[in-house]
């Protein structure tokens, strides 16, 4: 209960603190989307602004990540973005009022950098609880360490993000900002579930990876699809514009790794329950052993 609370309550303060740069990011022209590259002021002070807004929620998300699993930090620090993004609306005006197909090369930079800010996030949790375990040894073993370089964890990161592209494909049809957030969530989610059902002994870094794989690669896509505006526009009034192209960066750095968070986590809930069922059947094996044994030696 603790624990949830403080979820709760991390959660409640990061939200607090985007509202706070929220209506600066708005699209410049006054329609929705937020935006760091296309905001109402220019891109440093964007940048400063949003830097701003996450150092108290950065803090108490690194904190929140030591304790137990370090999966909560991220999750916290994305469901407060993925509220930012819901409120900021879709990406139906951005195409209407942006060069396209070349806007797209614009949002694979901001994808990055919003990518490069949960990096380290995800990195400054990693090596504080590295810190804590070595000197306090009072981490959670049960919790794997959130990067680890072997085949599991970069097969796990490989398969979540086919996952995810496979499913946004089909789930998210339409640039409404309702079916991009909850779209690109239950794809993440199932996503997670399965890299991490098929990869049991990867560390969850990789995975975390996988909503910037799966953005890039849609952005890149629209790059080389189309030639001129008309023709995007053409596409995504035809919805023969791909799913993965119809979200903006700051919804891939929220709602997917939402729901990936949450495919993850439900997995290990899962493993862990089925890790204790085999101990206690395996606890109730040996007293029956030792009595078939000792009836045996009489």
């Amino acid at each position: 209960m603790k624990r949830m609370l403080a979820l709760l309550a991390v959660t409640a303060i990061a939200i607090f603190c985007l509202r706070l740069i929220e209506s600066p990011l708005r699209a410049a022209d006054g329609s929705s989307g937020i935006s760091l590259f296309y905001a109402q002021v220019s891109f440093p002070a964007a940048m400063g602004l949003l830097l701003l807004g996450v150092v108290v929620p950065f803090a108490l998300c690194v904190g929140l990540g030591c304790w137990e699993n370090p999966l909560r930090g991220v999750f916290a620090m994305c469901l407060a973005l993925a509220v930012l993004g819901h409120r900021g609306g879709g990406m139906a005006n951005w195409m209407r009022t942006h060069e396209l197909p070349g806007a797209y090369g614009v949002l694979v930079v901001e994808l990055v950098i919003w990518s490069a800010l949960l990096g380290a996030l995800v990195g400054a949790i990693h090596l504080v609880r590295k810190s804590l375990a070595g000197r306090y040894g009072w981490i959670d073993p049960r919790h794997r360490p959130l990067w680890r370089l072997d085949v599991d964890t970069f097969g796990a990161g490989v398969t979540a993000a086919a996952v995810g592209a496979i499913l946004t494909w089909f789930i998210v049809q339409t640039a409404d900002v309702g079916q991009v957030v909850w779209g690109l969530g239950l794809s993440f989610l199932l996503a997670g579930f399965v890299a991490h059902y098929i990869w049991p002994a990867a560390a969850p870094g990789a995975m975390l990876a996988a909503p910037l794989v799966v953005g890039v690669g849609g952005y890149l896509a629209a790059l080389v699809l189309y030639s001129n505006h008309p023709e995007v526009l053409a596409a995504f009034y035809g919805s023969g514009l791909h799913g993965h192209a119809k979200a903006l960066p700051v919804h891939y750095a929220s709602a997917a790794m939402v729901g990936l968070v949450i495919g993850i986590a439900w997995r290990q809930v899962l493993a862990e329950g089925e890790r204790e069922s085999e101990n206690r059947a395996k606890a109730m094996q040996t007293p029956a052993s030792a009595s078939a044994v000792a009836g045996t030696g009489q």
